[in-house]
């Protein structure tokens, strides 16, 4: 009796720890072209693709985005193009769901064969062409990641204003997982990208999912313990996770940073009720 409950023990701890483990991969890749972002949640991939319209990759009005959900078989990702909105660029009608996109592997590299982006991207941009990885030791991976991160981090707010959390989550996920958190001290995109792993974890928050918002907010405030909002949200996923103690604790110390900056005025009269 006593080895059978050791060994369910072991096995509910297993599945706990591969579920906390658990990630989303995502890898980049570019060309002479743009670059693309592909991640992979176990059921189909994800893609988030910008394209210039010189053949440098040079910024220009021929500039393109799109993005896809496509599935692999035989080497090979078909899908169809996504409807999406940003400040950057917005593919929203519906037809986009009738036009397809495909990609080969080959070798390393990946091959962008063929996609219809009519009506979508000007005439002078063009993602067709040879895309190889993008290694993460360089500078350019860092540039990569923080464009393709920025263009997901928009296209999450714009779905969660339009009551879409789960979608916003669902953009945001592989950028948010695969981040090095030391990005957030060590590069001037710092305060977008403490701003981007905030608002993923209050949208977890929003989804009933308090325990996953914990430990992603736990990891912000530990390289970022000067993040005022982020001790808020913290806080806010203990008490819905029924870790009351721990709540105060963070609302406490929320409401002194807010003191110090002479903001005591804008503290949410629920912080005073909680504590």
């Amino acid at each position: 009796m006593k080895s059978t409950v050791r060994t369910l023990l072991a096995l509910i701890l297993l599945a706990f720890t591969s579920a906390v483990l658990a990630h989303t991969p995502i890898n980049l890749y570019e060309s002479k072209l743009g670059i693309i972002g592909l991640s992979n949640d176990g059921k189909e991939y994800a893609l988030i693709a910008i394209t210039g319209g010189q053949p440098d990759g040079a910024a220009t009005a021929g500039d393109c985005v799109i993005t896809a959900k496509l599935t692999e078989s035989d080497n090979k990702l078909t899908g169809l193009l996504t409807p999406f909105k940003s400040s950057f660029f917005s593919h929203e009608k519906n037809p986009l769901e009738s036009k397809s996109i495909t990609l080969e592997r080959k070798d390393n590299a990946i091959i962008l064969k063929d996609v219809d982006t009519l009506e979508i991207c000007g005439l002078g941009a063009t993602f067709v062409d040879i895309y190889y990885p993008s290694r993460p030791e360089t500078p350019k991976y860092r540039e990569n990641y923080v464009e393709l991160l920025n263009l997901a981090h928009e296209i999450a707010k714009n779905r969660y204003k339009s009551k879409n959390t789960l979608g916003a989550i669902e953009t945001m996920k592989p950028y948010a997982e695969n981040l090095p958190l030391e990005w957030l001290n060590k590069t001037s995109e710092g305060e977008g990208l403490s701003e981007f792993i905030n608002n993923y974890a209050f949208f977890l928050q929003k989804t009933g999912q308090p325990e996953a918002a914990i430990t992603t907010l736990k990891e912000l405030v530990k390289v970022k313990p000067d993040r005022t909002v982020a001790w808020l949200n913290l806080a806010d996923a203990y008490w819905d996770a029924e870790q009351y103690s721990n709540a105060r604790n963070c609302y406490e110390r929320y409401k002194k940073m807010m003191k110090a900056s002479n903001r005591e005025a804008s503290i949410p009269k629920l912080v005073n009720e909680r504590i």
